[in-house]
């Protein structure tokens, strides 16, 4: 699995979070499904979402992740397809 940095998240609180939820974070921002202006795009959009938590001093993993989500879920215009699981059925 490729690894994502995403400068622009806020910093999680140590008191509440593990090793892994940067990762996972990383991963749920993660442009690498998407292509050409499509990405730019998602980018744009994404960087909006956690400025806002940034300025609301949301630091809590949850709560992130929630927002990501719903932030892709929007982006697709479809609720089911948050997570890029190429190949993957349920």
């Amino acid at each position: 699995m490729p690894t994502y940095r995403l400068s622009f998240a806020p910093p999680l609180s140590s008191a509440n979070s593990s090793p892994l939820d940067s990762l996972i974070l990383a991963y749920l921002g993660s442009p690498a499904q998407f292509a050409g202006p499509r990405t730019a795009e998602f980018k744009e959009g994404l960087t909006s979402v956690l400025l806002k938590l940034r300025e609301d001093k949301i630091r809590d993993f949850h709560i992130i992740a929630a927002e990501i989500l719903a932030y892709r879920a929007k982006f697709l215009g479809d609720d089911s397809k948050v997570l890029p699981l190429e190949g993957v059925t349920i």
